[in-house]
């Protein structure tokens, strides 16, 4: 009896310790460097924190348009395309030739590209090795309907998970849904986490991530607008958070197993996920443990 209890107490903490990594986007291979190409102002409304809370674990630094370049790329390992910023005018054509295809170069190479392109017009991805293009419905100030359709470590449906997401808070108490920007043709290395349906009344990929040579390449699509100040349940800074959590260089199957692929037809409904399968395992596992120490 000791010895089966033993391993079970091996396996429980084990499963626990290994959610946990799981859930927190493998934080020993998290971003470190940020480069936020511009600034963190988005020039609709908006700002993407660099401090307080786990921001805190990651140091940002801000990169003129025309300094992004292979040499100055080098010393960071995630960059943060924020092409809404005042310095990219929310199109991609304020980069150059050269520094779309050094950014392509440090993606491949096993860096993280974060593109956000809040309440702007339609922009250029055709540059990307992932091109796709967005319905955008702009700032309309309007509500919408979203939901995770994959939960992995970008945010989960699983109440009290360390990556938890306010799908409902984010849909129905702010216009980050309403004005998002969701893809409408699409590569089909693209991976479904959040899917929305904007004021447009288009329903598409908002939130979406892709494995590109060594690196990983995430999309959101989200009105930023009430980011930080004004959005009630966090929900934005959160996504924030876990994509510079994230693991990447590789990035594991366990963390983001790409289980829905953009390309096809209607958006089905949330699958369940390892990180659900596995919390209720350890769940289990723990409540016979505690019943074999009450026997």
């Amino acid at each position: 009896m000791k010895k089966m209890f033993g391993r079970l107490v091996v396996a429980t903490v084990s499963g626990i310790v290994a959610l946990c990594i799981a859930q927190q986007g493998l934080a020993l291979s998290s971003s470190s460097k940020v480069a936020i190409i511009s600034s963190p102002g988005v020039i609709k409304g908006g700002s993407f924190p660099t401090s307080g809370g786990d921001l805190d674990a990651f140091m940002f630094s801000n990169l003129a348009v025309a300094d992004v370049n292979a040499t100055n790329l080098a010393a960071f390992d995630t960059v943060l395309l924020n092409v809404a910023s005042s310095g990219m005018g929310c199109t991609t054509s304020s980069l150059s030739a050269d520094a779309k295809a050094d950014l392509v170069s440090f993606l491949t190479a096993g860096g993280k590209l974060i593109i956000y392109d809040s309440e702007c017009p339609s922009a250029d991805y055709n540059w990307l090795p992932t091109p796709f293009t967005t319905n955008n419905p702009g700032a309309a100030g309007a509500s919408g309907t979203a939901e995770i359709v994959e939960n992995d470590a970008l945010g989960t449906t699983i109440g009290g998970a360390p990556a938890f997401i306010d799908v409902r808070a984010l849909s129905e108490d702010t216009d980050a849904v309403g004005d998002a920007n969701v893809m409408t043709t699409r590569d089909r290395a693209w991976c479904l986490h959040m899917s929305a349906t904007n004021v447009n009344v288009v329903t598409g990929p908002t939130h979406t991530y892709a494995r590109v040579g060594k690196g990983l390449l995430i999309y959101n699509g989200l009105d930023v607008d009430v980011m930080p100040c004004c959005d009630p349940a966090n929900t934005l800074t959160k996504l924030w958070t876990l994509e510079l959590q994230v693991a990447f260089n590789p990035t594991p199957r366990e963390a983001l197993p790409c289980r829905v692929p953009v390309v096809g037809g209607a958006v089905p409904a949330p699958a369940a996920s390892p990180f659900a399968l596995a919390t209720m395992g350890g769940l289990l596992l723990l409540a016979g443990v505690r019943r074999m120490r009450r026997f």
